[in-house]
């Protein structure tokens, strides 16, 4: 059932088994799985159908740190408010989280997950087909023709091979549409701002939210159960604004909320020159295997050994081939000689092809890398908030290190010469992001060290829970679209126990 909150009468009430805030891919999927129940669920969008500039400046704020620019307009550019959230301009990159970014690993500070991979392999199978991707439990080998495992940079112990799927991509705005309107158990309302969280006076469950449009009407939603899905960012803009019991805001007895945000940072490290052109190399551009109907392509992943080796964090690297390289190009990798361990045997008047390397790199969760809040409201009232990205000198380091063993060991295996271009001068060349936002509100058993536990429950509250990627402890190296939408199905099915449907 679709309600525009701009139709409602002011100071209207709404009752409902279910409240979901946030209509984004986490938002949907778990509204999805209570379609048909016996439950009744309201599923809240402060936007409508369609981006509209009244909605985007909500998410003005100030945004600094060590990786963003001015220009960038970081805060109120990489996220949509409106029906299907941030689907509706996300490029389709899908890969589970890997197996290590679970682990506690003892050279990555605060990492660790509460759970073991193996726990969200089933969410993942069952989250592929609604991004519409083949489920990844399957062997490279056997549906990729040509690819017998691992096979560039002969089959190299040092780095992986991997593959992410594209999605087409998925718009849950359109895509899923459709199921939420015509649900009977299931009420949307679009234009719909939540302003204030309230509970109990002993801050122990969560009572109902206020909720306000851009005609300043008003309304107040209560519930059996919450979740908060409104993105990496809001959601802790959220808790923090909701201190009308909790000084500090919800959940953040321990002042955690809104720190640890990270992002993936994506820098060109540098050009390779690949002596002879390797057939493995058409495995880096997006193909097509037998019996997909999506794209694919390659990515190079330093292999766990040495992560472990040499204290790296999860990184992927992809070649992106040059299609006329340019003479200046060349000549500087002509003229490059920094690394010893490349191999000058070879002339580079043989047949050869240039490719551009870009790493995106898991970030080192950061305590003050954080979100907070400004005196500055915005035009339903809420202070706006102020994000300060603080990658650490750990992280610039990781990438060279990174870009210097990939140097190696092409040099190693005589594949070709590279031209790195980070230096000091330079630690951050062409600085970009994922639009990631990720860890504000992070998982973790101990309520000191996390905002809500292994089942996404704010610690605090024992009907709130949080969803979406500002709960992962730690980012990994993957863009977070499917896992976000694999730990929704997670977090459907625990509610779906908690509420007895």
């Amino acid at each position: 059932m679709l309600i525009d909150a701009l139709e409602l009468e002011d100071n209207a009430i709404v009752d409902a088994d279910l409240c979901i805030m946030g209509a984004g891919a986490a938002g949907i999927s778990i509204a999805r799985e209570f379609h048909g129940t016996k439950l009744n669920v309201c599923l809240l969008e402060g936007g409508g159908f369609v981006y509209d500039e009244f909605s985007r400046k909500l998410y003005d704020g100030v945004s600094r740190g060590t990786y963003l620019v001015d220009w960038m307009h970081y805060v109120d550019g990489t996220r949509i408010r409106c029906f299907g959230g941030s689907t509706g301009h996300w490029v389709g990159w899908s890969r589970p989280l890997d197996d290590l970014d679970f682990e506690v690993r003892p050279w990555i500070a605060h990492s660790g997950w509460p759970f073991k991979s193996n726990r969200l392999k089933p969410y993942y199978k069952r989250a592929a087909p609604l991004l519409e991707v083949k489920p990844f439990g399957y062997d490279p080998a056997s549906v990729v023709p040509g690819f017998a495992g691992h096979t560039f940079l002969d089959n190299s112990p040092e780095f992986s091979t991997d593959f992410f799927h594209l999605s087409p991509p998925t718009r849950f705005g359109d895509r899923y549409r459709k199921d939420i309107v015509s649900s009977s158990n299931i009420r949307l309302f679009l234009n719909a701002n939540i302003t204030n969280i309230d509970c109990t006076g002993e801050a122990k469950s969560a009572t109902q939210l206020e909720v306000k449009t851009k005609k300043q009407t008003t309304f107040t939603v209560r519930a059996k159960y919450f979740v908060l899905a409104l993105g990496g960012i809001e959601n802790a803009r959220m808790l923090l604004l909701s201190d009308k019991v909790q000084q500090n805001g919800l959940g953040n007895d321990h002042d955690l909320v809104g720190r640890f945000f990270t992002d993936h940072p994506h820098v060109n490290f540098g050009s390779v020159l690949f002596f002879d052109h390797d057939p493995a190399l058409r495995f880096f551009d997006p193909f097509t295997p037998e019996g997909f109907n999506h794209h694919i392509f390659a990515v190079l992943r330093p292999a766990e050994e040495l992560q472990y080796k040499h204290r790296l964090p999860n990184i992927s690297m992809q070649l992106i081939k040059q299609q006329e390289p340019s003479a200046a190009a060349e000549n500087a990798i002509r003229g490059h000689h920094a690394l010893q361990h490349f191999l000058n045997k070879r002339s580079l008047n043989q047949p050869h092809s240039v490719y551009d390397v870009r790493i995106r790199s898991e970030a080192i969760p950061n305590p003050h890398s954080r979100v907070t809040l400004i005196p500055e409201l915005d035009a339903l009232g809420n202070r706006k908030v102020k994000l300060d990205w603080q990658l650490l000198a750990e992280d610039n380091l990781a990438i060279r290190d990174s870009a210097k063993l990939l140097a190696q060991e092409l040099g190693r295996v005589s594949k070709g010469r590279v031209q790195m271009v980070l230096n000091d001068e330079v630690p951050w060349p062409n600085p970009w992001f994922g639009g990631h936002h990720i860890g504000t509100t992070r998982m973790h058993d101990d309520p000191k060290q996390g905002v809500v536990d292994k089942n996404c429950r704010l610690h605090s509250l024992e009907n709130f829970y949080i969803a979406g990627s500002s709960v992962f402890p730690t980012p990994g190296c993957s863009n977070p679209t499917l896992t976000v939408v694999a730990m929704a199905l997670r977090l459907a099915d625990h509610l779906k126990e908690v509420m007895t449907v």
